[in-house]
């Protein structure tokens, strides 16, 4: 299952203890080359490097204690570290957000071309214990 236009990559997960199964899935199903750099790298080393870096993402989904929808979706990595470091100390919690603490989209970094633009969002709750609206 060879598919010629995808090009070598870069693999998202950083931890290969709880990432690995579902990484080597992906690759072996599309024939590509796993090049984990990223792996087993200190986590606030990476989160310091990545904002360094020039990367812009913001939370789209937050699932952890001390992170709070209302509050802290659409802010950016850069503006949510000291916040991130708390919550590690406190709780221990990844600062990436490999344990699924949250999710984030890149709105803009080295790579891209051009920046994404959000011109309009919307927050929405999963849950009709604890509607966002209500």
């Amino acid at each position: 299952n060879r598919c010629p236009k995808l090009k070598p990559s870069q693999a998202g997960p950083f931890f290969p203890t709880t990432n690995a199964p579902a990484s080597k899935m992906f690759v072996c199903a599309w024939d590509l080359f796993l090049c984990p750099t990223f792996w087993q790298m200190d986590q606030k080393k990476l989160l310091d490097s990545m904002i360094a870096s020039g990367i812009d993402a913001i939370l789209v989904k937050t699932a952890v204690m001390g992170l709070d929808p209302r509050q802290h979706l659409g802010k950016s990595i850069s503006q949510m570290q000291s916040h991130f470091l708390s919550l590690e100390k406190s709780f221990g919690m990844n600062v990436c957000g490999e344990g699924g603490e949250y999710e984030t989209f890149t709105l803009d970094c080295p790579l891209f071309k051009s920046k994404i633009v959000v011109k309009e969002s919307q927050t929405l709750g999963d849950s009709l214990d604890d509607p966002l609206d209500a």
